[in-house]
């Protein structure tokens, strides 16, 4: 007992009062520290290589780039043939000299707006074209041609209007397969320009043209050649040049071709001529009458 109460206590010794688990946390920073105090000089010098290799990386691909797309417009790609496809009107020779691009010209920089531009100033009847760019060698020019849809006779002349309404043409002949029309007086004669009439109000002529032809073909009943409008209140269309169909107003024309459509089958006479009344339907009858005659003239389209 009295060794124990004799036994000094050492003071000056410290226990160490952090847990394992700080001590190798403290250990560790430490090691950093070492790590951090290497000369900055090594560092820097380190850290320029790798930024002049990735510089070095960056310049080579642009370089490369802009060799291979120099290349790919000045010797590769050139144009060796050049196909046309959907023309009509016009020839290949004709579009390929109008479109500015020429054998051995590079496939990748041919132009398709500056050619459109090029083609609609001096061919009227096209409506825009397309380049499909086959790599390596060929171009193919597809054309997107106006449909004739009318014909205005007007003082000895026939005024070719499109399929949206533009002037194609102005001829002294008869354009066959498109339906004609007489009995108006056009504003404007100019090619390019979408043609309007003196006789235009509400419903244009166009507007009740479109009607009226659409209503034929709805009702399966052919071609229309001939519409005169000399007065509005009783139109004179021809159908197939041998059938002149008595409208009155364009109003009611379903039911009025309806009844045509059933005069027509029960006739079953395909080259039977004359005048079928259609203006007194609908009525309280719903009367419709076929005069059996020779057209005249002026009732048959391209005379």
């Amino acid at each position: 007992m009295e060794e124990k109460r004799n036994r000094k206590v050492d003071f000056t010794k410290k226990k160490s009062s952090l847990k394992p688990e700080r001590r190798v946390r403290e250990i560790n920073k430490k090691d950093y520290k070492v790590e951090e105090q290497k000369p900055k000089k090594y560092i820097s010098k380190k850290r320029r290589k790798r930024r002049m290799r990735i510089l070095f990386t960056l310049l080579l691909i642009l370089v490369l780039g802009s060799t291979l797309t120099a290349l790919s417009l000045t010797v590769f790609f050139p144009i060796k043939n050049i196909n046309v496809v959907n023309n009509k009107k016009y020839s290949t020779k004709q579009i390929v000299s109008a479109i500015g691009v020429v054998k051995g010209d590079n496939l990748l920089l041919a132009n398709q707006s500056r050619a459109t531009k090029a083609v609609k100033t001096n061919m009227p009847y096209i409506k825009s074209i397309e380049f499909n760019k086959k790599l390596p060698f060929s171009l193919e020019v597809k054309v997107n041609e106006y449909k004739v849809y009318s014909q205005i006779k007007y003082k000895n002349k026939y005024i070719v209007v499109g399929d949206d309404g533009l002037i194609l043409e102005v001829s002294d002949k008869f354009t066959k397969n498109a339906t004609e029309i007489r009995g108006v007086k056009p504003k404007t004669q100019t090619i390019g320009e979408k043609i309007t009439f003196e006789e235009d109000e509400k419903e244009t002529i166009l507007q009740k043209t479109n009607k009226i032809i659409k209503a034929f073909q709805e009702k399966n009943l052919g071609k229309i050649t001939l519409i005169n409008y000399e007065n509005m209140h009783d139109i004179m269309v021809t159908y197939s040049n041998r059938i002149v169909m008595l409208l009155g107003s364009d109003s009611y024309l379903d039911q009025k071709l309806s009844h045509a459509k059933e005069v027509l089958a029960s006739r079953n006479n395909s080259t039977e001529t004359g005048t079928l009344n259609l203006s007194r339907i609908p009525g309280s009858k719903n009367e419709s009458s076929f005069i059996p005659r020779e057209l005249e003239k002026s009732e048959i389209a391209g005379k």
